[in-house]
Order: C-alpha cells, then sequence, then structure tokens
C-alpha cells in the first residue's frame, strides 16, 4: 500500500511533494479547483510541468469523489445526508467540500472536515466506481500498479 502524506490544502500538498526526499517515487493527487482542460495550466503556474506524469488531479476536488457515492457518506456519517446531493454528476457540482461541509454540519459526527473526515472517507470509496467516474482517478491506479 502506499503511504499517504495529506497537505493541509493544495499549496502544502505542493510544497510537500517538491521537498520530499523520495524523489520520482512520489506521486502527487490534488484537486483541479477548474475543469480539467486547464491542467497545463495548473502544473504550470504550480511549477509542476517537469513532473506532470506524477501529477494527478481530482476533479475540482476530493469531496467530489465522496458526493459520487451517496450511500458511502450515508453510513460514514450515520445520516441521510445524500438527500441533500443534487442530482447530478458529482463533477459537476460548484465548490463540493462547500456542500459536504454544509450537508453534514447537523450530523451527529459534525461538520465535514478536510483532513480529520476527508482521510477516513478516502478509505471506504469504491474504487472500481471511481475509475469508471473520473479518468484521472483510473490513470492513477494504472501508474500504482
Amino acid at each position: 500500500m502506499p503511504r499517504i502524506n495529506m497537505g493541509e490544502g493544495k499549496t502544502q500538498a505542493i510544497k510537500k511533494f517538491k521537498n520530499n526526499k523520495l524523489g520520482r517515487t512520489s506521486l502527487l493527487l490534488i484537486d483541479l479547483d477548474t475543469s480539467d482542460e486547464n491542467t497545463d495550466s495548473v502544473l504550470k503556474e504550480n511549477q509542476l510541468y517537469e513532473h506532470k506524469n506524477c501529477i494527478f488531479f481530482m476533479i475540482q476536488e476530493m469531496e467530489a469523489w465522496f458526493l459520487s457515492q451517496p450511500a458511502m457518506l450515508d453510513k460514514y456519517y450515520k445520516d441521510k445526508i445524500s438527500k441533500k446531493i443534487p442530482a447530478k454528476p458529482a463533477k459537476d457540482i460548484d465548490d463540493p467540500s462547500d456542500l459536504l461541509a454544509n450537508i453534514t454540519r447537523n450530523t451527529k459526527k459534525g461538520k465535514y472536515h478536510k483532513v480529520q473526515d476527508g482521510t477516513q472517507l478516502l478509505q471506504l470509496l469504491d474504487a472500481d466506481k471511481l475509475e469508471n467516474d473520473f479518468p484521472d482517478f483510473k490513470a492513477l491506479i494504472e501508474k500504482l500498479a
């Protein structure tokens, strides 16, 4: 299993990746925060273009992955928050992290927190479904294999 090193946001994750002593064996998985047509621009802006084969994007934010699997969210939060998720593809939801924080704020587990809840939710995702729904996830899995 790969070791996951979470950052407190995109900027810190990029900094950790650039400073990582593992070099070529490291991969970076970050939020795209824009449409997938802009990946080259994001790579250039963050001085990552030379590492593009090691960079993988989550469409918008990783929370889009979570929202794409509402039954998993219901189970994790022990609440029917799936009823509050818009009926459209998760990759088309504006500000998935804000939506997830909003729809979980009144749960017993509490409002969604990117680092605390995100690491646990990542472990609960159905990888096969993610591969079908998110092309960059499939590319990441192929790179890890």
